[in-house]
Order: C-alpha cells, then structure tokens, then sequence
C-alpha cells in the first residue's frame, strides 16, 4: 500500500490477492512474546471488509495480551501470564519427569519475565551476585512473580455474589468489546440472575466452597419456583429457564477453574439438568404469509414496522440483522438489489456464517425502496420490537400455538426454499447457517441467490406498504 496507511486498513497487508494482519511486537515486551519482533497472519480472505472484522478480533487479543505482560504486579495478570506461556500448578511429580532441558527452558521464560516486570536483568544479577543478603534481597523482591508463574500465586477470596462481575470482566470481558449495549445486556443477565437467585436461596459463600449438597438444593429450589407463577408477569418459570441457571452456574465455575489452574477442582452443577420436552418454534404457514402481503392484516401495525416486517418474510434475515442495517448495508442502485449483513464495529454479528448478502425480491425490495436508510428507531431495540411484533399477530390471529411470531418467518423460509427444490446448501447462505462439512469457493452469486428467491416470492398488493 503506497502512501500513508488509512486508519482503517492499518496492520493489514494486501499480499497475492488475500489480506494478511501484520504488526510488529512492541520492544517492552519482546522477551516475552514469541512472535518478535513482527506478527504477520494470514487471515485467508480478500474482502477488505472481513479482513477488518478478522483483523479487529487479533489487534483486542494482542493488546490484552501485551497489556498483561506489562502489568503483571497481581494475581490475575499472573494468572494470564502463566496461561500464556504453559506454566501451570504441576506436581512434583511432573517436575521430576520433566527432561533438564524443558525444566531450564521453563526456569528462563520464568526468569525473563521477572527481568522485565522489575526493570532488572535478573539472570545477570543471579551470576554475578555473590553476597547472600544480596541474593536474599533480589529473591524478596521477585517472589511474587515467580510465585505466580509457577503455580504457587493464591487467589483472593471470590465469593459468588463476585462471580458474575470476575466472569464477565477478567474471563470473558475481551470477547464483549465488540457487543453493542443490547447485546451486552443480553450477555450480562443470565449470569447475574443466576448467581443472585443463588445467593437469596442458599447464601453467598467462597466459590471454592460450594458443595455438591448446595448444587442440589439449589435444584430443588428451582423445581418448586417451576410450580409458581410470577405476580408480576403472570408467566410460569419454566424448565428451560430453571437450565439455563443452572447451566450458567456450571459454566462460570469451570471457565473460573481453568482460568485459576485448579487441577482437583469438581464442579458441584457436573450432570445436573432438568428433564423437558423438547419443543420446537413452528414457521407461519404460507396462506398467513399470503394474506399479509395482499390484505389489510397488517394495517394496524405502523408502516416502519410492517416494511420491516416484510423485509424479514422475504429474506429470511433474522430480526436482529435487519433492525440494525445501516445505510450503507442497503444496496438499491445495482444491478441485484440487495442487504449486506456483516459486523460493525458498534455491533457484532451471531456468527461467521451469518456474514452474507441477501438479494431483495417481491415485497422486500418494494419496503427497503420505503425505508432506503434502514430502521435506525430500532436500532439495538430487536428485543422489545420483537415483543410488539408477536402481540398484534397474536392478538390478529394471524400466528397461533407455537407459531413463531417473527422467528417463524425464517422457519417458513426454509419451508418455502425446500419446495421449491433449492439446494441445502444455497438454503444455508441465504439464512447465514453455517454447514458441517468443508466449504470451499466464494459460495453463491448474488444473481444465482435472487433466482432462488424469485421462485417462491409471494404475489403482493403495493397497498400494503401505504
């Protein structure tokens, strides 16, 4: 690249066509990471746009990692430098099977990092000195890191009233920075919910020191809260929310073990789940598709939220993917009208796969031409605009038992696409499902997507969308 980088492209390389993430290894902490003095990754794409995504992920791994190597004065920086470079609470028994060479190289990755949180060359001030209060004074000073590097670092107590805040933070806090607030939220509740339900039923007490005994109380706590109704919502707890509580609790405790290097640590949630008919959302059959797109059905819906709507019955988007589209991402004025659905750096998207475009046919096309600049009042509100979404269908009659108000759309997507003979595999591009088996190619072209489309669009009256 010629000229000054562009803040967007900066550590990115364009090299025989694909796009590589480069970036040299700050001289602070050159010691300590292997990679010095310059990181250069493939990352096996030549769309600039996912390279950014790709390169974004790495650039947030790296300055954590680098961010510990620098600041590693307590526990938990220790914690991950100790993950970081393989050193772990290892038996004795492990040392004396270690050859001498793997016992010197981990005594001199551990010396190194010493050397460069105390500003000292530690192994060269080892050889030399030879006074033992010297020596002494030079050992006071390092212990804590070399505690800390080989297994030998306690951790403060953590109760679990401090699990959530420790779990979201230093655990899996890197992985959220690219959240929007919704999606942080949604991140955030169930841990929270969890352990505070834990702590109102069976008290709050060290994480180390919850039994087996409290795992199954807790259960049964949840198995009679199953029996009631909630006064202020006037919906029962269910079997799914009673699992996810406690799948939550098991989750954080073993990530926490692996995270502490606990090597006798038994998780007291391990096997407990709740026995539950398994229930599946139902799509919306098509001759309900049908009368929404020829009928007043949706009049009483605002026009905003009904050219949404159409959007997603057309598409097979998911809600959360077309709310959030920004101006850009809506493609009108080319020659196969279409949405791009990709990350941003407000937002990321559910997974790799659901990095897609969508060609807009029928009735789609005819409400993104409404709505050119997408739906910013619905930004980051997927949640609450689905809620309004399924109660006019509800009450409309329109969806019923276990129709899937919005969701049921891309069921009924799938069911459309089926019939009409498309391939399993353009099925899953166009619903951004990721497939089991080896995907090789740039998949399907825009052109070939909207033919599929085409085949099953439903007729429709432009007076819907007045």
């Amino acid at each position: 690249m010629a000229g000054k980088t562009s803040s967007k492209m900066r550590h990115l390389k364009l090299r025989g066509g694909t796009w590589s993430y480069v970036r040299r290894v700050p001289v602070d902490v050159s010691m300590l990471d292997g990679r010095a003095p310059a990181i250069q990754k493939a990352l096996g794409t030549a769309d600039p746009r996912e390279a950014r995504l790709l390169r974004d992920k790495l650039e947030r791994e790296d300055n954590r990692l680098w961010q510990t190597l620098r600041d590693i004065d307590d526990w938990q920086a220790a914690i991950d430098l100790q993950n970081r470079w393989g050193f772990s609470k290892m038996e004795e028994t492990d040392h004396r099977h270690m050859t001498s060479d793997k016992r010197l190289e981990l005594v001199d990755r551990a010396l190194a990092s010493v050397s460069l949180v105390i500003g000292k060359n530690i192994r060269t001030d080892l050889s030399k000195s030879t006074d033992i209060k010297a020596r002494a004074a030079l050992s006071i000073e390092t212990r804590p890191v070399t505690d800390a590097l080989t297994g030998r670092a306690s951790a403060p107590d953590l109760m679990v009233s401090g699990l959530p805040d420790f779990y979201l933070g230093e655990i899996i806090g890197h992985t959220l920075e690219g959240k929007s607030p919704a999606q942080r939220e949604r991140t955030e509740r169930w841990p929270r919910l969890a352990a505070r339900h834990f702590v109102e039923e069976i008290g709050d007490r060290c994480v180390d020191k919850v039994s087996r005994t409290d795992a199954i109380a807790f259960r049964k706590h949840l198995i009679r809260k199953m029996k009631t109704t909630n006064p202020k919502t006037g919906r029962a707890f269910t079997a799914d929310a009673a699992s996810r509580e406690i799948g939550i609790l098991r989750k954080m405790l073993a990530e926490l073990s692996l995270y502490m290097a606990w090597p006798e640590f038994r998780n007291p949630f391990a096997d407990i789940n709740f026995k539950k008919e398994k229930t599946s959302r139902m799509p919306i059959p098509t001759d309900a598709l049908q009368q929404m797109a020829t009928t007043d059905a949706l009049s009483g819906m605002s026009l905003e939220r009904r050219a949404l709507y159409f959007v997603l019955l057309e598409t097979g988007a998911r809600l959360s993917e077309v709310c959030n589209l920004r101006p850009d991402a809506i493609r009108l004025d080319v020659a196969v009208p279409h949405i791009v659905i990709e990350g941003t750096e407000e937002r990321e998207i559910k997974t790799a796969s659901s990095r897609r475009r969508i060609p807009l046919v029928g009735l789609a096309l005819e409400a993104a031409k409404k709505y050119p600049s997408g739906w910013p009042n619905f930004f980051d509100q997927e949640n609450r605009l689905s809620a309004a979404l399924g109660k006019y269908l509800k009450e409309k009659g329109l969806v019923e038992g276990r129709q899937a108000p919005v969701h049921g759309l891309r069921h009924a997507m799938k069911d459309r696409l089926r019939a009409a003979d498309v391939r399993p595999d353009l099925i899953d591009q166009i619903l951004g499902h990721g497939r089991k088996v080896p995907v090789y190619g740039e998949g399907f072209s825009l052109e070939m997507v909207r033919d599929a489309l085409l085949k099953i669009a439903l007729p429709f009256d432009k007076g819907v969308l007045d």
